[in-house]
């Protein structure tokens, strides 16, 4: 057969004939009837000679969600063309993500609260970005909430109060009595603000578009009476059909309905007959102009509650239009869903928000000259420095630093710039100190606190003293790649202001192939194992010459720069084997057959053998100190203390083999470049870094700015007379990351 499901493994004795003269079609159950059109019409083109052009059928992936059997799960299964059930997802499936955010999308039209708006716009981003990784479509998530995502971008300029005076109001008073047995579909809050609008603004002519039985014009009139004036009385204008629906049925208290397409006028009449001095009742047509009655009139406010339609809403609003006073005449729509917001996103320009309840009812002022509020998004304004010349530092394994800091250089460099940065600034202090005396510049540390065996770099400790006080007095900003290091500076480098220190997680160069480590291997084949120290920046050389280990290990030094080649000239044990610099594809196998030993003579700076054992996951000795634990961890296995000698203990197989499990189960996202950057990206350094607009202003202007600026944090502190902590609160809002006080 051409075409069946699968249900046995029968075999078709003539298939490997009919197969080599290709007449035979083989059984394949995602077969649909495109597809074997589309076969027919290849065979078809073949024999005939005619070349039509034909084009393979599109693979089109199908997904759809479900509600697994006997529970309230949701479930999205991906299916194939056939219908068949390919793989099933309890979670992460965008779709699934998509249900919460209707849920969100709806929570957010009631509440409107800026920040929850802010993060549904975010996450429908993220989720159409999701739904286009998972091979679907992103225009299903895309347009299904591009009404949501279009209206709150409008009433981003909105801030909702942080009270909702209108629930103070009392609608049990006994003024409101009259009231109390006329039916309505309006919610109590919305009741509420409607009266409190009234009294609020005091409007002397008031439209109302649909009306029903009277409820809401029975409330205005009610709170009109408190405000009346002498010589003139407010004035509704209730305008409705007055023709009896269906769904009307639901919501009255008459115990005898009426039929569908009754007038109900007289109903009306009857309820609001105790306020008929402020009620005229005006029967209208709303597929129609306005009527007669109040085609004339300027009404101050307008009450919408007759559709949830935005096609509706607008036809009837296009009428309103010429009767409307501009920043005075107060609009209540009440009826805020999916269907009527694209009314509001398209005349947000029109409708400038005063009031929103947690309801579906918005109050709005029609103010036909508000702004239209574009985001600075999308305006460049980012800090951009004058990179400087990176260290030539060629024994960094694939020069590791400079390639971070050639990210960095690519995102914010500018030769133009007037602030200068310094990849290596105790370098750049001894070969060209004048770049740091005579412009403003930021920089990056590698020193340890202290190193007094070095005399022409200087350590922490010297740079913090007055020697070099002339060059930083330009500094703006610091990066360190330690703790130990930001800690060391924050208090003991003394300047006439404070500036932002930030600590940068050092990333590494992702190899492009991970092997496994064949040190085990080694151990159990009884084939000695090189325990090499690799490097010489602070490295404790009598350390490793004294360390005691198994007869298996054999120490090994890896000669690579001009350190380890002054060791290499004195003395050391014969027993130690010396390597010179090896390639990197010799570096990369002697990394693999070995287990290096970090030896260090202070703590502080950030160690790139560290990160590249990471990478590779590659065990490795390491003394336990904060420099080197805030990388590795606190938990790894093959931590040593200061005052060890013995290391036999921690070269065991199971330690060797608890260290590279860690290490393959550690999570490594921090030291990946793309956080390296958005570390930077979004970091205190930059964000303490004030923005030149002189290149931008064909962009910017002080007009253009909108109401509110968007920003990742906003910081409020309100001490009352609480004052005597307030200068440590601002100097741990700015010297925290974290944010602890």
């Amino acid at each position: 057969p051409a075409f069946r499901r699968i249900t046995s493994d029968r075999r078709y004795g003539r298939a490997e004939r009919l197969g080599s003269t290709g007449f035979y079609l083989p059984t394949y159950y995602d077969l649909t009837q495109i597809d074997i059109k589309y076969i027919c019409d290849v065979i078809r083109e073949y024999f005939s000679g005619k070349s039509d052009h034909l084009f393979a059928p599109a693979v089109e992936r199908r997904d759809e969600l479900v509600l697994k059997s006997g529970t309230f799960s949701i479930e999205a299964l991906s299916l194939t063309r056939a219908g068949l059930v390919k793989q099933k997802y309890s979670r992460g499936h965008p779709f699934i993500e998509a249900i919460g955010l209707n849920f969100t999308a709806n929570r957010c039209l009631i509440t409107e609260n800026w920040d929850l708006c802010q993060r549904f716009i975010n996450s429908v981003n993220e989720c159409v970005k999701s739904t286009e990784t998972f091979g679907l479509d992103p225009k299903i998530v895309d347009n299904f909430f591009k009404p949501y995502v279009q209206y709150f971008t409008s009433q981003s300029g909105f801030e909702a109060q942080l009270q909702r005076p209108w629930t103070a109001e009392d609608l049990t008073a006994p003024e409101y009595s009259v009231a109390k047995h006329v039916s309505t579909t309006t919610d109590y809050e919305t009741q509420q603000l409607l009266v409190w609008l009234i009294k609020q603004f005091k409007p002397k002519c008031m439209l109302e578009l649909g009306s029903w039985m009277g409820f809401s014009a029975l409330l205005m009139a009610i709170s009109a009476k408190t405000y009346q004036f002498s010589h003139y009385k407010s004035r509704i204008y209730a305008c409705d059909s007055y023709v009896w629906q269906n769904w009307m049925s639901n919501y009255v208290w008459m115990k005898s309905v009426m039929a569908n397409g009754d007038s109900f006028l007289h109903r009306f009449e009857y309820n609001v007959e105790p306020m008929r001095e402020f009620i005229e009742p005006v029967v209208m047509n709303f597929d129609s102009i306005l009527p007669e009655k109040v085609s004339e009139i300027k009404p101050d406010f307008v009450f919408i509650d007759f559709t949830q339609d935005a096609e509706e809403v607008e036809e009837k609003w296009t009428h309103l239009i010429p009767n409307l006073i501009p920043n005075k005449t107060i609009v209540l729509f009440n009826g805020l869903s999916v269907t009527s917001i694209p009314f509001f996103s398209r005349y947000s320009n029109q409708l400038k928000a005063i009031a929103k309840p947690h309801t579906i009812a918005k109050v709005f002022i029609y103010s036909p000259d508000v702004s239209i509020q574009k985001p600075l998004k999308n305006i460049q304004l980012k800090p951009t420095f004058n990179f400087q010349t990176p260290p030539d530092w060629g024994h960094h394994y694939k020069n590791a630093f400079n390639a971070s800091i050639d990210l960095l250089r690519q995102e914010f460099h500018d030769k133009n710039s007037s602030i200068r940065f310094i990849p290596a600034l105790e370098e750049t202090l001894c070969d060209n100190p004048e770049v740091l005396g005579n412009n403003e510049w930021i920089g990056v540390i590698h020193m340890t606190p202290e190193y007094p065996l070095l005399f022409y770099t200087p350590d922490l400790k010297r740079l913090c003293s007055k020697r070099y006080a002339k060059y930083m007095k330009n500094c703006k900003a610091l990066f360190t790649l330690t703790s130990v290091q930001k800690q060391y500076l924050d208090q003991n480098l003394k300047l006439d202001y404070k500036i932002p220190i930030q600590t940068l997680v050092y990333p590494f160069v992702e190899p492009q192939v991970i092997k496994d480590s064949i040190v085990l291997d080694l151990l159990r084949d009884k084939k000695s194992v090189d325990l090499i120290l690799i490097g010489g920046f602070a490295r404790d050389f009598n350390r490793f010459y004294s360390a005691n280990i198994s007869k298996q290990f054999k120490k090994v030094i890896l000669v690579n720069d001009l350190s380890t080649e002054y060791q290499f000239s004195c003395d050391y044990p014969k027993d130690i084997d010396l390597k010179t610099r090896l390639s990197d594809e010799e570096y990369e196998n002697q990394l693999y057959r070995s287990v290096p030993f970090l030896t260090l003579l202070y703590n502080g700076a950030a160690n790139t053998l560290i990160l590249e054992c990471i990478a590779r996951n590659i065990p490795i000795l390491v003394p336990n100190l904060s420099s080197c634990t805030e990388y590795i961890g606190e938990d790894y296995p093959l931590l040593y203390s200061a005052d060890e000698t013995d290391f036999s203990k921690l070269l065991t197989e199971d330690c060797i083999q608890s260290a590279i499990n860690y290490l393959k189960n550690m999570n490594k996202y921090r030291f990946r470049s793309d956080y390296f950057l958005e570390s930077v990206k979004n970091g205190i350094v930059l964000q303490s870094m004030a923005f030149d607009y002189s290149s931008n202003t064909s962009q910017i202007s002080v007009k253009s700015m909108p109401d509110f600026c968007s920003y990742d944090v906003s910081v409020c502190i309100c001490s009352f007379k609480r004052t005597h902590h307030l200068p440590q609160i601002l100097d741990s809002l700015w010297n925290s990351l974290s944010l602890e006080l």
